[in-house]
């Protein structure tokens, strides 16, 4: 029930805001994570994008595109392989440590990264960590790849949409601007419109 459920919640809207809130919401549903990070892909800029949840505690959270990643640079192997990662330990308290070329955060004990991907295409990741002294298990990781195929098709659908909008709303002010100039025979009123 709670698949069947993530589905139709990430699927209910095309914004990509609710669509990443809705990824967030019900993975933390699925697996009991201490942090959860999705990083969307820019293909203008060629990085990850970062959002997650904020608040206080007892307060709302909401969702916030940050700077900074709580996983330091494990999406860059989920970049280069487009392989799940999974660390059950992580032995925080040595400092950064690097694996496999990746910095690690101080605090994450245990960590899960999937990449989400559309047809082969990367279009994110999804990030999650524990700081507690109980890890992810092998079940964690299958439920987060079993979502994962979903979530990707979510986001690849949402920056369609994003996109479409966006494309859409300049060709109406070409349009605007093409009567405009039809319209007007003086000069000066030409430039006013």
């Amino acid at each position: 029930r709670l698949i069947t459920d993530f589905g139709k919640s990430i699927s209910s809207s095309l914004n990509l805001d609710d669509t990443l809130q809705a990824i967030l919401e019900n993975v933390g549903r699925l697996i009991s994570a201490d942090t959860l990070e999705i990083k969307v892909w820019d293909e203008d800029s060629e990085l990850l994008i970062p959002y997650r949840f904020e608040g206080r505690s007892g307060e709302p959270r909401t969702l916030r595109r940050v700077n900074r990643s709580y996983f330091g640079d494990y999406a860059n192997l989920l970049l280069k392989e487009h392989k799940p990662l999974f660390l059950s330990e992580t032995f925080p308290g040595n400092g950064e440590t690097a694996i496999n070329g990746a910095t690690e955060p101080h605090s994450v004990r245990s960590y899960i990264g999937i990449p989400l991907l559309d047809g082969g295409n990367l279009v994110g990741t999804l990030e999650v960590g524990q700081s507690a002294e109980s890890s992810f298990s092998q079940h964690d990781l299958e439920l987060l790849q079993l979502v994962s195929g979903q979530a990707g098709v979510a986001i690849r659908n949402a920056l369609l949409y994003e996109a479409e909008q966006q494309q859409t709303a300049e060709l109406t002010g070409i349009a605007n601007l093409a009567q405009a100039v039809s319209v007007s025979q003086d000069m000066k009123e030409l430039f006013e419109r």
